[in-house]
């Protein structure tokens, strides 16, 4: 989007301006946006800068992000060391300075430079395909930054919609940042900024598949309430960090797997990560007290779904020693066994299987890169390198498939 050997001064709030200095890092691109590091002039901090080339009208228009900026505006009324800040915004249209309070009329475009706090530990799902499945202790940090982050937003009238592992950032020290707030939704909120009516019902099908609540997919016109969505979100993404694969594929009848989740707990079978397991003939591995807290963020019926605040006060959830981990905030002596699984072998089948699946052994980034380097000739005659999207139907996919004759590398989905 930008010329390698092009300086950038964006200006800001209260006489603030921002260097994007010539070959500034990218921290990510997409088709209509990318983000780069720069630097504050006036306090010499160092931010992120989200580029959007603004469309006339569709997705990427100046009336959608600016929905979004005021989204994070308002989750961040109150700052909260999980919710990843927004610094400050500007939208140029030629040489006018943006008015931030009304978007333009339609069919004007430009370019908006969204000013966010750097998170220089990268995204939760780079951890996962990078090192492997996350031990409990270095899940249960990352899981508590999480749920306290959405509790706030919830508490701001603000539901989230697409938490997944992509959009849980980490600062320097480990620190977990939710960020992207698209698909946010905004509930009306009071003169103190907390929601009138948190039980408000939403009607718009949004999510990334892995992730989104089973109420979502199958109540566009009874509406359903925010809060239980998110919470389901945030159990899909501490199973997917223990196990290394989805629970699910799609939390709708398309999916086998979720028909038999849905009927065991129809029948009272509320422990859903051995129902999990069990379809794949393998006993559960997590602690009783993990168990707890997933079986209860996992269960279909939203109205008896565990909530934010009954997860936080979980005992799994309780503050202690956390294992410090060698790649960010922590030190674990191992990240598991460092493997990572797909969820299932026919990736996107909803049908059932003949015979039992097995959860298929992906090797992680780092291992797969020094053997795709001495086998990728081989592995690319025998047809075996293949790469995951992050987007659409495999939006939160974890790694790509491993061969028998090398491994494959994990390709980062463009946003």
């Amino acid at each position: 989007m930008l010329a390698v050997d092009e300086e950038l001064r964006i200006p800001g709030d209260e006489g603030r301006e921002y260097v994007i200095a010539p070959r500034a890092e990218i921290k990510g691109t997409g088709g209509f946006a990318e983000v780069r590091v720069a630097r504050c002039t006036t306090t010499d901090a160092t931010v992120a800068v989200k580029i959007i080339k603004l469309r006339p009208v569709g997705k990427m228009d100046e009336r959608t992000v600016l929905r979004e900026v005021r989204i994070m505006r308002q989750a961040s009324s109150a700052p909260h060391p999980n919710v990843i800040r927004v610094l400050d915004v500007h939208i140029a249209r030629g040489d006018t300075r943006a008015d931030l309070t009304r978007a333009s009329p339609l069919g004007a475009a430009g370019t908006a430079y969204i000013v966010l706090e750097l998170c220089n530990g990268g995204e939760l799902f780079d951890r996962l395909t990078d090192f492997g499945r996350v031990p409990e202790p270095n899940a249960c940090h990352y899981m508590r930054g999480l749920l306290q982050g959405v509790a706030h937003l919830h508490e701001r009238g603000v539901i989230h919609r697409d938490i997944k592992l992509e959009n849980v950032l980490l600062s320097d020290d480990g620190t977990v940042k939710l960020a992207d707030f698209g698909l946010a939704a905004e509930l009306a909120v009071d003169a103190s900024g907390a929601p009138i009516n948190a039980n408000a019902l939403l009607r718009d099908v949004v999510g990334s598949q892995s992730y989104v609540a089973p109420e979502v997919l199958v109540r566009k016109m009874k509406g359903y309430r925010g809060a239980p969505v998110d919470a389901w979100s945030c159990g899909v993404c501490l199973f997917t960090l223990l196990s290394g694969f989805f629970p699910l594929d799609v939390a709708d009848a398309r999916d086998w797997r979720f028909r038999r989740l849905q009927a065991e707990q129809a029948l009272g079978n509320l422990r859903a990560c051995h129902v999990i397991f069990s379809m794949y003939q393998r006993d559960c591995p997590f602690s009783e007290a993990v168990q707890a807290l997933l079986d209860g963020l996992l269960r279909v019926d939203p109205a008896q779904r565990m909530t934010v605040p009954d997860a936080l006060r979980t005992a799994w959830l309780q503050p202690g020693d956390d294992a410090k981990d060698e790649h960010g905030a922590f030190e674990s002596g191992a990240h598991g066994d460092g493997v990572v699984y797909r969820s299932f072998l026919g990736f996107g089948s909803f049908a059932a299987p003949a015979a039992p699946l097995a959860p298929e052994m992906l090797v992680p980034k780092r291992q797969a890169a020094h053997e795709a380097s001495v086998l990728g000739q081989a592995a690319e005659r025998a047809g075996a390198l293949a790469s995951l999207s992050r987007a659409g139907v495999a939006a939160a996919a974890l790694a790509v498939v491993a061969a028998v004759a090398a491994a494959a590398l994990v390709a980062r989905r463009a946003r």
